[in-house]
């Protein structure tokens, strides 16, 4: 089983930033030329705000560095709780979805969609699984490459609750 690390400091920050400043004008690109997006750091988290703020991480896998998985979390319509969004690359084995374990809570989610750019798992957070996110330091994806082929993520979560409050501030 391949064991995944985070990104050192400097390159963690630099393609969280990445990542999120993409996400950010990809949904607001038709405003892209009128304002720069705030970035805040919150631990391990990253926010990003234009017309809409997202919280995210990103892991990259030491085996073949280009492939990056991300947790992204954001308001979604008028949604009274966030949506946590994983992207994971193509070539994943879709049948069994992905495991989120938080702590002792284990969530089965299916594969919501995959594009070109990759697969998509949603979880609406109830204030439950905040609760369960607040409480731990991790929570761990488990995924397949393969039928037989366990693969683990581990997302920090330090920093997460200030994040998490940043986007509920700014949903008001």
């Amino acid at each position: 089983m391949a064991t995944f690390k985070s990104y050192p400091p400097l390159i963690r920050k630099t393609v969280s930033t990445t990542f999120l400043l993409l996400s950010a004008l990809a949904c607001s690109a038709a405003s892209a030329a009128e304002t720069k997006p705030e970035v805040t750091e919150f631990g391990d988290w990253r926010s990003v705000c234009k017309t809409q703020c997202v919280i995210a991480q990103g892991l990259q896998n030491p085996e073949q560095p280009a492939i990056i998985y991300s947790s992204q979390i954001s308001y979604v319509n008028e949604s009274s709780d966030p949506v946590l969004q994983l992207n994971l690359p193509l070539g994943i084995y879709l049948p069994p979805g992905v495991a989120i374990d938080i702590g002792e809570n284990k969530h089965r989610v299916p594969v919501t969609v995959c594009l070109p750019e990759g697969c998509k798992v949603l979880l609406v957070l109830s204030p439950a699984i905040v609760k369960q996110l607040q409480d731990n330091a991790a929570y761990t994806v488990q995924l397949f490459v393969t039928e037989q082929s366990p693969r683990q993520l581990k997302f920090s979560l330090r920093g997460f609750s200030d994040a998490l409050a940043s986007l509920t501030a700014d949903k008001t």
